[in-house]
């Protein structure tokens, strides 16, 4: 099992609690949403937040939608990667978690732009680190352009028998993709996991983990029951994934739900059921993205353990990056800031929520 000595466990903590006080706060949420452009907004961000680090060339290169995500993108998986690599120098193993996210981003990526030129802006920025330890060959990957493309950039990969059923003749979409995707990543990092790790620390990213899978299945079934209720969930592959704190006859009684107002009262039985927020009024995502943020602060300022406060963090990072591509839609679609803000999870309106 690969253990951190204290001292490193502390340095390590300490780094990650000095990162999150960059994470924007109600003061800079409130400016940015009087942005009127995409490029006023970057430029707010250079000169107010450590995101100047990213966008420090705006005065020679006129900054579009796809290239200010792709720079959200930079600044957000550099910072990860940062705590990353020094987990790993620190003689950590949870950092190929986090490469292996890397690796189902990059999957979904590829697999939307199957029969196109590129890849786009989206993974132009990756730092090296994720480059470095992924198992992917990335620029096979770029260049795949049908499912036998894809299928052989896969080939001496742990991945190499992802898309065995639909050479089979399962139909592809990228949603089906995704789901297969998620349940492969999900069960690596979870047997990561049990190899690596023991008691409490174990315990706790098992809960993270599981939490994070739950939460992604909740959003698909509250959409499938809100917006397609006759359909037969059985069929869909939404409750494939088997790394879930869903107990089996919790599974059970979600695939038989009829409505979202069933599935509601399923979930207040589970795990799950004495989420803060989870089950008031609103869009489902916003109120699974809550229930993760409020989970993950309270594991970054709380938590002893190195591993814990580094996903935490990870997750933290990544809500914001999230919000501020709300932020940028917003703007571009020219919805009124009360509208765009309804739209954002940010660590003042978890603490709100709860009150």
């Amino acid at each position: 099992m690969k253990k951190i000595a204290s001292l490193s466990a502390g340095a390590l903590t300490a780094k990650a609690h000095a990162m999150y006080g960059d994470i924007l706060g109600a003061d800079i949420y409130r400016e940015m949403l009087g942005c009127r452009s995409i490029a006023e907004l970057a430029a707010f961000l250079r000169d107010h937040t450590a995101y100047a680090s990213v966008f420090g060339d705006l005065a020679r290169v006129r900054i579009q939608r796809a290239r200010f995500e792709a720079l959200l993108r930079k600044y957000t998986m550099t910072r990860i990667a940062s705590l990353a690599a020094a987990e790993k120098a620190l003689g950590g193993s949870l950092y190929r978690a986090l490469i292996m996210d890397y690796d189902a981003e990059l999957l979904i990526t590829c697999a939307e732009y199957l029969g196109s030129e590129g890849v786009g802006e989206s993974l132009q920025f990756v730092p090296a680190f994720y480059r470095e330890n992924s198992q992917l060959n990335e620029q096979a990957l770029f260049r795949a352009r049908d499912l036998d493309e894809l299928d052989a950039a896969l080939d001496g990969t742990p991945y190499n028998r992802l898309l065995d059923g639909f050479r089979a003749g399962a139909p592809f979409s990228v949603r089906a993709l995704e789901l297969l995707v998620d349940e492969c990543v999900n069960t690596r990092t979870e047997q990561l996991i049990q190899d690596n790790y023991s008691g409490e620390t174990r315990s706790a990213l098992l809960e993270n983990l599981r939490m994070r899978a739950d939460m992604k299945t909740v959003e698909s079934l509250y959409r499938m029951k809100t917006y397609y209720p006759d359909a037969d969930a059985r069929r869909t592959g939404v409750l494939s994934n088997t790394v879930t704190a869903f107990t089996q006859s919790e599974r059970t009684a979600l695939l038989e739900c009829k409505d979202a107002a069933a599935l509601t009262q399923v979930l207040k039985r589970s795990a799950y059921g004495k989420l803060p927020g989870l089950f008031k009024a609103g869009v489902i995502e916003h109120k699974t993205n809550e229930a993760m943020l409020r989970a993950h602060i309270h594991q970054l300022r709380y938590s002893t353990i190195p591993q814990v406060v580094l996903i935490s963090f990870v997750g933290i990072q990544q809500n914001e990056m999230t919000n501020l591509i709300h932020i940028s839609e917003g703007i571009r679609y020219g919805l009124p800031p009360e509208e765009i803000a309804a739209f954002l999870v940010t660590k003042e309106n978890v603490r709100a929520s709860e009150t």
